[in-house]
């Protein structure tokens, strides 16, 4: 048993391959060359107008720490789909990803708005993709809009984004 923690166990080596994992109320896993679905919800519900949607996504599409597959920015959460890259061999943390990704977007929605405050939801929803997953997940995720009768067919929806490859 470790010393200070008597109801925990000690750490048994693993041969599986490393991962970053965090936690805040939700676990965030990281793992190799993964693809990772991502959601996140505004706060309270919180509408996004067009304009607003328009930032969130312009914000999503310029991150280069990822290669992203496709996006979409609903009126009240976002989904995105993509693979973390490399510097120096280890991949860029997630939580810094989204950090920049909703902080920058928050402080220019809530300007565009007038208002102050939290746009986003604390915790964020990942999942790492298992093998076979990949297209059924694009699928998902840029019919939402239609899902949601938005939109009769996806290709209408301005808020959302497919990269040329997938």
């Amino acid at each position: 048993m470790d010393a200070g923690r008597p109801d925990r166990p000690p750490r048994m080596p693993t041969a599986q391959p490393s991962r970053e994992y965090y936690r805040r109320k939700l676990p965030h896993f990281q793992n190799g060359d993964r693809t990772v679905f991502m959601s996140m919800s505004t706060r309270g519900h919180l509408f996004l107008t067009p304009a607003a949607r328009s930032i969130v996504l312009e914000h999503i599409v310029k991150e280069k720490r990822y290669a992203l597959h496709c996006a979409v920015v609903m009126p009240d959460h976002v989904h995105m789909l993509f693979t973390l890259r490399r510097d120096d061999g280890h991949e860029y943390p997630m939580a810094e990803i989204m950090h920049s990704i909703r902080g920058a977007s928050a402080h220019r929605i809530n300007k565009l708005l007038g208002r102050r405050g939290a746009v986003w939801e604390e915790e964020f929803f990942d999942r790492l993709l298992r093998y076979g997953e990949f297209e059924g997940t694009v699928n998902y995720i840029c019919s939402n809009p239609v899902r949601a009768r938005l939109v009769q067919n996806e290709l209408d929806y301005a808020w959302v984004w497919i990269a040329a490859e997938v």
